[in-house]
């Protein structure tokens, strides 16, 4: 028997099973009361935005929703205390869960488990095994907007927040 893993491994299994209302035809997952992911993440997201757009450790969440990530430039980074933009990706790495940024408190809190994050993605308690992940950033120097590659990602614990296709680094004001 195959096991499924997963908080939604029932409706899955109704799914596989062709029990969803799917009959003899079998129909797109959609189709058989199989949710969907949140978001289908583009691999390099264009943005409009540039970096003097960006407050200091106001974080960005426009793209969270969509794409998967927020943007924010820190005053100072986890890493080498540099100034820097950074794309975290908005999933816990506990569960799952889209983590809610909190400004005013000054970390990322993950409703479902109780994780709390910094504003740069490491982690300040868990149950979360190790820090947010984070994108690979580019900046393109003609129209000054920045670009955010999805496709790579850059984990604190493995020491990979210290390549420089992992932030844009700015000079602090």
């Amino acid at each position: 028997m195959t096991r499924w893993a997963g908080p939604l491994s029932g409706l899955m299994l109704v799914g596989a099973l062709g029990c969803g209302g799917g009959g003899s035809k079998q129909e797109p997952a959609a189709a058989r009361g199989v949710p969907k992911a949140r978001y289908q993440p583009v691999p390099v997201v264009e943005l409009q935005t540039r970096v003097q757009d960006l407050g200091w450790d106001e974080p960005d969440e426009s793209q969270k929703n969509w794409a998967g990530f927020y943007l924010v430039r820190l005053r100072r980074d986890v890493v080498g205390d540099r100034a820097a933009v950074v794309a975290v990706r908005a999933i816990c790495t506990y569960r799952g869960c889209t983590p809610h940024v909190l400004v005013a408190e000054g970390f990322v809190s993950c409703p479902c488990f109780g994780s709390r994050f910094e504003l740069s993605g490491k982690l300040r308690k868990g149950p979360a095994p190790e820090s947010l992940w984070r994108y690979g950033i580019a900046l393109d120097k003609r129209t000054g907007r920045i670009s955010v590659d999805t496709r790579k990602t850059y984990r604190y614990e493995k020491g990979e927040w210290s390549d420089s296709a992992c932030f844009i680094p700015v000079a602090r004001e």
